[in-house]
């Protein structure tokens, strides 16, 4: 539960190989960090503003986040991270990379593109396997979705139907681009997340039509 007191970071429960949950991660929805906190990345921000914490650094923005109680330290670290990066505009939407990273995921799931498109465009359906906060941006219906998360980086959801086996079942490759990571020490946890979240997509369909 979250503290009354305005400004403590209440202890959540994470786990290293969970990867919507771990706070480390940069793709972390407010719904998660709603029920570890108590509170929305954006309230967070409001909150630091308030108390003039933009010329902070990294490390007086989590004691501040803690302080008064025993905090969680893994989700006081991941507030002032992204406080840090997204509100002092270390990376502003408008800047020019001259550098980024990608991550290429793929998957393949014994279904029709058409069984598992609706997993892919639907918002409600997609969140059974994906608890992450994406915008949809475009889209080629039964084919392919373009993403972007908060970060400003992209991502896209594309389906590819592969040749049958000699089983006789219907193949189809679920493939995940995640371009425009500003790190390269971003990268392992981020390929690490998407093979989890196809993971989990490919028993959610499993689930339904086995």
């Amino acid at each position: 539960m979250a503290t009354q007191s305005g400004h403590n970071v209440a202890r959540g429960i994470t786990t290293a190989r969970d990867p919507y949950l771990a706070p480390e991660h940069d793709l972390v929805s407010d719904e998660r960090l709603l029920q570890a906190t108590g509170r929305t990345l954006n309230t967070w921000f409001e909150e630091l503003d308030d108390a003039g914490a933009q010329d902070w650094d990294r490390g007086r923005i989590a004691r501040w986040l803690g302080a008064g109680e025993e905090a969680d330290t893994w989700w006081a670290q991941w507030v002032s991270k992204q406080y840090r990066t997204l509100r002092k505009n270390i990376d502003p939407p408008s800047a020019v990379y001259t550098e980024s990273f990608e991550v290429r995921v793929t998957k393949t799931i014994h279904q029709t593109m058409e069984e598992i498109w609706p997993y892919i465009d639907d918002d409600d359906l997609r969140a059974r396997w994906l608890d992450v906060e994406l915008r949809p941006r475009s889209r080629t219906p039964g084919k392919s979705l373009r993403l972007a998360l908060f970060d400003h980086s992209r991502v896209s959801l594309s389906l590819l139907t592969l040749p049958p086996k000699a089983h006789g079942r219907p193949r189809t490759q679920v493939i995940t681009v995640h371009n425009r990571i500003r790190k390269q020490e971003f990268v392992p946890e981020t390929h690490a997340f998407w093979k989890a979240a196809l993971e989990d997509l490919y028993h959610l369909m499993h689930e339904v039509y086995d």
